[in-house]
């Protein structure tokens, strides 16, 4: 199993919040999930996960629940508590590792070598050689080696798969409380196939705020 992960929103702008999606697949059902589905919709070349309708969401997400995956969302809130303070005191190459950091870390398998492939079109290859490095120690367990690449998503479907899973909880949590009950979704989040939480950032929040 390989874990794909692709970011959504951000911290500048009018954009609400930063979000990380990680899944974990094999890289024989993510290329065989987004060749049906551009099959389904019509698309020729990659697919962006902000140019969808609910119906292509929905066709999207009954395809990827066929298949044998786990996803871990992961929100940051700019508004928020948290949000607000690390927004200002961060820049946010190092909020998104410690996002990824959450997302993956449920998803690393202890009795084996893990992979991580994340969305490498944000920021320049120095801080992704960094953030690699980084991520490859952060999430090794007893030993056990994690690689992290971060790759063009245009030509890898497992990161395609992890952009359409961010950016359409992205736009959710905008406008729902209850992402349970998303018309695409919900129902994954509901067996807990996608499982959603806010960020707790340990390494980077205040002492004070971890205490309230």
């Amino acid at each position: 199993m390989k874990i794909f992960c692709d970011e959504s929103g951000g911290f500048d702008g009018d954009k609400h919040s930063l979000l990380v999606a990680a899944v974990r697949v094999t890289e024989h059902d993510a290329a065989r999930i987004m060749k049906q589905f551009r099959k389904a919709i019509g698309a020729t070349n990659e697919v962006k996960g902000g140019l969808l309708t609910d119906g292509d969401r929905a066709k999207f997400f009954d395809m990827l629940a066929a298949s044998e995956h786990l996803g871990v969302v992961v929100t940051c809130g700019k508004t928020s508590s948290l949000g607000s303070i690390v927004a200002r005191s961060h820049s946010e190459h190092h909020v998104l590792e410690e996002m990824i950091t959450e997302a993956c870390s449920p998803l690393i398998d202890a009795s084996g070598s893990s992979h991580v492939i994340s969305d490498g079109g944000r920021y320049s290859r120095q801080i992704y050689d960094q953030i690699s490095e980084n991520l490859g120690h952060r999430l090794s367990r007893s030993g056990v080696p994690v690689r992290v690449d971060f790759v063009r998503s245009d030509v890898t479907p497992g990161v395609q798969i992890a952009d359409i899973v961010a950016n359409t909880l992205y736009k959710a949590t905008r406008t729902e409380s209850d992402l349970s009950e998303h018309p695409a979704c919900g129902f994954l989040i509901k067996d807990e196939r996608i499982v959603v939480s806010s960020a707790t950032l340990q390494m980077l929040r205040p002492d004070w705020l971890a205490a309230e």
